[in-house]
């Protein structure tokens, strides 16, 4: 068995690719059932008994072409007023190898005749089926597929074998034609012109004269048309045995194509590894008219043309149990294993009509195939639902649009992990689109309710970059407060800073569901505004809030205590770095948007200690406040039940005024009302140098107890003194 490396036959352009598929159809077929073929790099692999001059000799003197034939379509020589030079060709030879075309061509012009221009076009193409030579029917398959009530054109070969006025069957012949060397025209050197045609297309061995004829969307650098040539326009430059090879190729992808029509299914699932249109994962993408996209497979390991035509025929590609539809879900597909084992990479290919009003096949990227499944797309899943309604929506305005073609990027980005951003990109696009779906009220109708929020415990391992700004972003998002009925939804956690920051609320259907709010977000600007406006109006209603929810019992410190039921608490070493301006807010920001999406269960996290440095310098005012944010009983000395603080009703008001020191002032007082004697006694001193908007921002992130202790040691003698 001999081993050729066909450089001719590469992974780009789309014809190069279909063109190796041909070639080891044919060989399996016509010379070797266990020749086998795999992909170097981008280069293709021929393993068989024929040498380099066998191959050559067998495509020149033993080949049998498929016989291509579409009666159906204008411009396939069956009319009179066709091109007739290929198909007359093919009729006048007496070459045994063109025994099955000459029959298929007998077959078609006896279906043309009589009352053939009445029939519909699905009758049309379902008598050719029953009619013409079996070796016909599976490029009858490959261009049409029908159902009893509709038809659908696989985009590979255009609508029905053609593309715009170029009618592939008809011109298939016109090549057979030059390269079997059954017609003397254009200069043509019957034999030695075809053989120099077949070196260069198998393994790119000298320079023929190329040929100014048309090969459609599959060679976009070889089609000619506008601003092709140095100087403008340019024609086509065409090998003919690559148009040849590269049909004969295209019939392995549609050995599949109609039994991969399931019910109900529509668009371009009808071929493998075909799914719609995604205008995203490439530089040049945009609002251009596309007819779908083909994922085209690169494997490594020795495949024979039966294994392939299995591979590629029975191709599956799936993502969240069903057939991927995009392109979208095609990459997400691949990142989860959800296709085909044996594969090492896809080639992905968009249709999209850029020569005019024609398509091109323009290769738009790659996708590698690994052992390992990104354990950050199986989640995206779960984001499917509530994107399909805002994708079907109808007249989406302009902003809501960009942010779902923003959100689907995202998406791409993840699971062809060509960013290391993650999942955090992910959320932060789905926080706009559903702020931009909240501003239209007939987007929102049409989309029915927000998103709904996201499971943290599958999430949130994912996003954890181990950076301050995320343990910050993940303490805030989780704070939240259980539910108290109807007690089989006790476990649901009702309040939480998502019902602030982003257009939802509550619903009245039941506290597991939420719905969007009447106008804006109660503190909005999340993502756009500074983190610190954004938190301190937070801080501001919650205290509203909490002070009409909760009257203090006799006995008990007045004051309104923010502080949610449960929380995931972070390092207070994390907050004074915020506090110090050591953190990224504009990251920080995106973060905060992003955990947003997320619904935490109502369990505390685990409360992390720290080395208590006494040499460190902490802000004063801050280690004074933060103890009162807490929300619980503080041990404190001796005492049994701990100290528990609250802040004043005005404190975050006054904080967000810039009116630090009399919010110090009043947490002396209500220090000495605690029974613990503060350290410093000096409001001004503790509340100077301080930025009263971004301390009101860093109260709201919650600490653990062992932190708020350790605050509240640098400001007060923890001992109780004696009344």
């Amino acid at each position: 068995m001999a081993e050729l490396l066909l450089s001719g036959c590469r992974t780009e352009p789309l014809a190069s690719y279909l063109k190796a598929l041909g070639v080891l159809r044919l060989v399996g077929e016509q010379v070797d059932p266990t020749a086998t073929g795999r992909w170097r790099g981008d280069e293709f692999v021929l393993r068989s008994p024929l040498e380099a001059d066998n191959l050559i000799e067998f495509f020149l003197d033993d080949y049998q072409p498929t016989p291509l034939v579409t009666p159906w379509n204008g411009g396939s020589g069956f009319r009179p007023k066709d091109q007739q030079a290929g198909i007359a060709a093919i009729e006048a030879s007496s070459s045994a190898r063109l025994t099955a075309y000459r029959e298929a061509i007998r077959v078609g012009r006896e279906l043309v005749c009589g009352t053939w221009e009445q029939l519909s076009k699905e009758q049309q193409v379902q008598l050719c089926r029953a009619k013409l030579p079996d070796q016909s029917t599976s490029w009858i398959d490959a261009t049409v597929v029908l159902t009893d009530d509709w038809r659908e054109f696989p985009p590979l070969l255009g609508t029905g074998g053609n593309v715009g006025r170029l009618e592939f069957s008809n011109n298939f012949m016109q090549r057979v034609a030059e390269v079997l060397y059954l017609e003397q025209g254009r200069g043509i050197s019957p034999r030695t012109d075809s053989e120099e045609w077949l070196r260069y297309a198998l393994m790119s061995q000298g320079s023929p004269r190329l040929l100014d004829v048309a090969i459609g969307q599959f060679d976009p650098g070889g089609a000619g048309g506008a601003n092709s040539g140095p100087v403008g326009d340019a024609g086509g430059l065409v090998n003919p045995w690559d148009y040849v090879l590269l049909f004969e190729g295209a019939l392995v992808f549609a050995s599949g194509a109609a039994r991969r029509l399931s019910t109900g299914s529509r668009g371009h699932a009808v071929m493998p590894f075909m799914v719609e249109h995604s205008r995203i994962g490439y530089s040049t993408a945009g609002d251009e008219q596309a007819r779908g996209e083909i994922w085209t497979p690169v494997w490594s390991r020795p495949a024979t043309a039966r294994e392939v035509l299995r591979l590629i025929g029975e191709g599956r590609a799936e993502w969240g149990g069903s057939q991927s539809r995009s392109g979208l879900d095609f990459v997400r597909s691949v990142a989860s294993l959800g296709v085909d084992r044996g594969i090492d990479r896809f080639v992905r290919y968009s249709f999209v009509e850029r020569h005019g009003q024609n398509m091109l096949a323009v290769p738009v990227g790659r996708v590698s195939v690994t052992d390992l499944v990104a354990p950050q797309v199986p989640v995206l899943v779960q984001l499917d639902g509530w994107r399909r309604r805002v994708e079907q929506a109808k007249n989406m305005p302009a902003a809501p649009a960009a942010a779902l073609r923003r959100l689907d990027e995202a998406q791409f980005s993840v699971a062809s992990r060509s960013t290391p951003k993650g999942l955090l990109g992910v959320l932060v696009a789905l926080a706009e689109l559903e702020r931009a779906v909240a501003v239209s009220p007939e987007l929102r109708k049409a989309v029915g309710s927000p998103v709904a929020s996201l499971d943290a415990r599958q999430w949130a391992p994912a996003l954890d970059d181990g950076s301050i700004e995320f343990r910050l972003a993940m303490a805030f998002a989780s704070q939240g407060e259980r539910v108290t009925s109807p007690p089989s939804e006790r476990d649901q956690i009702a309040s939480r800073p998502a019902l602030f920051l982003r257009p939802v609320q509550l619903s009245h259907h039941g506290y597991r569901q939420l719905e969007w709010r009447a106008g804006p977000p109660r503190v909005a600007g999340l993502g756009r505004r500074s983190p610190d406006d954004v938190l301190a109006a937070f801080l501001q209603l919650r205290m509203i809030d909490a002070a009409n929810e909760h009257q203090p019992s006799p006995g008990e410190q007045a004051g309104a205590q923010p502080a949610f039921e449960f929380r995931h608490s972070c390092p207070y070493e994390d907050v004074v770095a915020y506090l110090e301006g050591r953190t990224d807010d504009g990251r920080l920001a995106n973060l905060v948007a992003a955990c947003e999406m997320l619904e935490f269960s109502d369990g505390v996290g685990a409360a992390q200690r720290h080395t208590d440095d006494r040499d460190s310098l902490l802000p004063p005012a801050y280690c004074l406040l933060a103890p009162f944010f807490h929300g619980r009983p503080i041990a404190a000395g001796t005492a049994q039940a701990g100290v528990a603080l609250r802040p004043g009703p005005s404190w975050a008001s006054l904080l967000a005024a810039g009116r630090v020191e009399d919010v110090v002032f009043d947490a002396l007082r209500r220090l000495r009302v605690a029974r613990l004697t503060p350290i410093v006694t000096s409001a001004a001193a503790m509340a100077r140098g301080a930025d009263g908007n971004r301390l009101a921002a860093a109260l709201c992130f919650p600490v653990s107890a062992f932190g708020a202790r350790m605050l509240l040691s640098r400001v007060a003698i923890l001992a109780p003194r004696d009344v």
